[in-house]
Order: C-alpha cells, then structure tokens, then sequence
C-alpha cells in the first residue's frame, strides 16, 4: 500500500555490517554519519587452456591464477587503507572449461570494493588496482579485455 507523501519525520534502517566492530569496542550501537561509495571491478581474463597433465607449470597461461592475483591485489588495496579502510568481496568467480584436469583458458570475476565515502578516494583505489591488472596478465600470458597484457 502507497503511503501518503511525507508521512514519514524520519527514517532508520539497520545494518550489521559493523556489528563485530562495534561489539569489539564495547559499543552498543553507532550512528550511520557517511554512506560508503561501493563499486564494482568485472574482470575477464583469458588464458590458454590445455590438460594439465600435458603442459608444463612454466608453459601455463592459467587465466585462474591471474584472477586470483588480481583478488589478492584487490584485498591488498582493502587492508592498505584500513582503519578507513575497505571492504572487498569476490562475489562471483567463474572458469573454464570448470574441469579437475584442464588448465583454466577463462576467468570471469566481480570484485566488490567499498567502505570509503568519497568516490574520490574510491576511485583511486581502483586505480591503483586496475593499473596492476596488465603487469598480472602479462607475467602470466593471460589477456585482458583491454588489450593490454
């Protein structure tokens, strides 16, 4: 049902998300003062699959692997800025061919990063992520949608 407008004088809305930190601290509640400026890297990286029983490590282009450099390099952002810091999550990982024995030709992955109110210093931190990426792709021969390796 449509409520009539301004029938509301306030509004809350309740977040855990901080729970841990407020329970560490002995503190009851908090007070939301800044709302954090999320955002959302895709990245999809492609590699050269093969069997794994027949390429060798040093001959490997596993596009998993560099998707799991580029997670790393994305929580190594997220603990740089702490206590301000950030949050990141790997929502979404998906390889191919997905087979026990092949090395990883794809890498599809969504990395949340938020935490920080200003977009600003959001978007530095994805800069500075996203200029990681080639140097990854390139030491592990996997390409990146960019062309860049």
């Amino acid at each position: 049902m449509r409520q009539p407008k301004n029938c509301y004088a306030a509004f809350i809305e309740l977040h855990i998300e901080q729970g841990p930190m407020l329970e560490q601290e002995g503190v009851a509640i908090g007070v939301v003062e800044k709302i954090a400026a999320p955002s959302t890297l895709h990245v999809e990286l492609t590699g050269v699959g093969g069997h794994a029983g027949a390429v060798l490590m040093p001959e490997r282009h596993d596009a998993l692997l560099a998707g799991a450099e580029i997670a790393l390099a994305v929580e190594e952002s997220a603990f740089e800025h702490r206590p301000s810091g950030y949050s990141r999550h790997d929502g979404r990982v998906c390889i191919e061919p997905g087979a026990v024995n092949s090395v990883p030709c794809r890498a599809l992955a969504g990395n949340d990063l938020r935490g920080h109110a200003k977009q600003s210093s959001r978007d530095e931190a994805l800069k500075r992520i996203e200029d990681r990426i080639p140097q990854i792709c390139q030491r592990r021969g996997v390409v990146w949608p960019t062309g860049a390796y």
